[in-house]
C-alpha cells in the first residue's frame, strides 16, 4: 500500500494530500457558480450530510495502518466539503457558525497556523516522553497525556504566534505591504 514511504511523509507531502486542496476548489468553484445555492441546499439533506459527518468521525477512529496510509485523508476531504458548505452558507447551521465566531474559536482561528507547524512537533515530543503513541500507534493515549498534549501545543503555538509571526507582521506593515 504505501511502498515504504513513512506514514509522516503521506501526512505532511504536497503531492500526497493535493486532492484536499483539489476539494477546496471545486468546492469554491461550484458555490461561486450562479446556481451554487443549489449546493448548499443539496448539502442540507440529511441523507448527504448525516452519512459525511460519520465518514468524517469514522475516518478518526480507524485505527488500520492500510487505512490511514491510503484513503484516510481523502475520506477526510470528501466528507468535509458539505459539511464545510453547510457551516459556511446554510441558514440552518447558523448557530454553528455564531459559536465559531466567539471569541476562543477566532483566538484559534488567529492561532492556526502556529498550530498547523507546531502539532507534529508536540505529539512526537510527548510520544518520547510518555511512550503513548499519538501519531499512528494501535492504543489511545491516556486522557493526562492528552491534556499535556494540548497544553504543549497551544503552548508552542501560542510562543510562535506573539514572538514570531505578530513581530514578523508589523514589519511587513512597516517596510512593505499593508494589506492584513
Amino acid at each position: 500500500f504505501s511502498q515504504g514511504v513513512s506514514s509522516v511523509y503521506l501526512y505532511a507531502a504536497t503531492e500526497t494530500r493535493i486532492d484536499s486542496i483539489l476539494y477546496g476548489a471545486i468546492l469554491a468553484v461550484l458555490l461561486a457558480w450562479r446556481d451554487g445555492r443549489r449546493i448548499v441546499s443539496f448539502c442540507e439533506r440529511p441523507l448527504v450530510w448525516i452519512p459525511a459527518l460519520l465518514m468524517l468521525l469514522a475516518s478518526f477512529v480507524i485505527r488500520s495502518e492500510l487505512f490511514r496510509d491510503t484513503v484516510r485523508y481523502s475520506v477526510q476531504g470528501l466528507t468535509l466539503m458539505p459539511l464545510v458548505t453547510l457551516t459556511c452558507f446554510s441558514e440552518r447551521w447558523a448557530l454553528l457558525r455564531r459559536l465559531l465566531t466567539l471569541k476562543p474559536m477566532l483566538l484559534i482561528g488567529a492561532w492556526s497556523y502556529s498550530l498547523y507547524l507546531f502539532h507534529h512537533i508536540a505529539l512526537t515530543m510527548m510520544e518520547h516522553w510518555t511512550g503513548d503513541a499519538f501519531m499512528n500507534g494501535p492504543t489511545l493515549p491516556q486522557w493526562q497525556n492528552v491534556i499535556a498534549a494540548v497544553a504543549l501545543i497551544l503552548g508552542l503555538s501560542c510562543l510562535s504566534y506573539y514572538g514570531v509571526e505578530r513581530p514578523m507582521l508589523a514589519l511587513r506593515r512597516r517596510f512593505g505591504s499593508a494589506s492584513r
